[in-house]
This record gives C-alpha cells, structure tokens and sequence, in this order.
C-alpha cells in the first residue's frame, strides 16, 4: 500500500482506531471495476505504513491470523481476480462495478494448515524474486541490445 496521492479527509479518533490500516490487513476493492477490469483487486498491508485508511470505494479486511495467514488469504483473494471469480460477485451501476462484498466473503474457502500455508506463501515469494530477476535481466539486455546497435551502426 502506497498512500501517496490519495484521498484526505479529516475523521475522528474514534472513527480512525478500528480503520487504521496495520501489517496484514487487506484492501479490497469494492468499487470501481469496468469492462476492461473486473473489480476486486486487493492489496496487503506492508510494514512502517504511515496512517492509512481505505476509502469508500475499499473494504477492509483484517483476516484472523489464528485460522489463515494474512498473505494466503491475499493471494487467494488475488488469484479470485486474476481468473475472473470477482465478476461473478460484481453488480453494474453506469459504467462502474461494484462488488457484493457480503455474498463475495460470504463463500467457503478451504484453509489448509498453518505449514501449509507458511510453505505457499514462501514458494509464492521464491516464484515472485525469480520474476523480478527475470525482469531485470530483460532490462539489462535491452540496454545492451540498444548499446550494441549504437556500437554497430553509430550515432547520426
């Protein structure tokens, strides 16, 4: 989660004391999917995250870390979006869509055991640095395609 440009707006301490985002909470998009996109895009709650509260368009979901994993949960529920689950729970109203957050959590999961989970998670975490290794070295040969070219075929 990255605050940077969002939304302010003045509330209460009261109001604010059960809506802070902390470490594991997730954010799901309730509102503001369209054709192109299914609505349902969810985002995790990372360390040293400066006082943050979802807006309206976001719910906040603050998973019991006794039954699952907050980062299980989040990659399941993303994995929901990715495939499309979310539009089966969306509603259209004009041109944006809004998910029936009560009939979307409202379904069952299965919840392996908590190994389980903990060994998903870090085999998801292992697939994710070697996608990002692979990004960077796709970067690194595109600048030295360009750099080669330029060595081959010079400026102007």
């Amino acid at each position: 989660v990255d605050p940077n440009g969002s939304p302010t707006r003045s509330i209460t301490r009261k109001q604010a004391a059960g809506r802070i985002l902390r470490e594991g909470d997730i954010v799901l998009e309730r509102s503001g999917g369209s054709f192109e996109q299914a609505v349902g895009r969810v985002m995790i709650a990372g360390p040293d995250l400066p006082d943050t509260i979802p807006t309206d368009f976001q719910r906040l979901l603050r998973p019991d870390r006794d039954q699952v994993e907050p980062a299980y949960l989040f990659w399941k529920l993303r994995l929901d979006w990715l495939t499309g689950v979310t539009r089966d729970y969306a509603r259209r109203t004009t041109n944006i869509s809004n998910l029936a957050v009560p009939d979307y959590l409202a379904r069952t999961l299965v919840v392996p055991p908590k190994h389980d989970q903990l060994a998903l998670i870090e085999r998801v975490g292992q697939l994710n640095g070697a996608v990002d290794q692979a990004v960077d070295e796709v970067e690194a040969l595109a600048a030295l395609h360009g750099s080669f070219l330029a060595d081959v075929f010079g400026g102007n």
